[in-house]
């Protein structure tokens, strides 16, 4: 029996202040995830957390190029490819991570 895999909702999501919490909405306007202000101690981080739910796609899409990058550089240093030519490659996965990360530093 072949197990599989639940895929998410695909993106755009996109966050929306609501009177009583934050929405999260696909592209279609279906409803991803609420955050209640009542749900939280203070509903101080609602927004902070809608919006990073609300990037998932985003980061889902930005960690599975980072990953092909190194995929590339293993590949790059299999097949005897000079080390420079790897080490763009992996300098490439890296901005691609380290951009979706910046997004969320404080």
């Amino acid at each position: 029996m072949q197990t599989q895999t639940a895929k998410p909702t695909p993106g755009p999501w996109t966050a929306g202040n609501l009177s009583d919490g934050w929405s999260v909405l696909d592209a279609s306007n279906n409803l991803i995830a609420f955050i209640g202000r009542d749900d939280m101690e203070t509903g101080d981080n609602c927004q902070a957390d809608a919006q990073f739910i609300a990037a998932a796609p985003e980061l889902l899409a930005e960690l599975s190029a980072a990953v092909g990058y190194m995929r590339n550089a293993r590949i790059d240093l299999e097949t005897g490819a000079p080390k420079a030519t790897a080490i763009r490659t992996l300098d490439g996965g890296l901005k691609r991570a380290e951009t979706a990360l910046a997004k969320f530093r404080a």
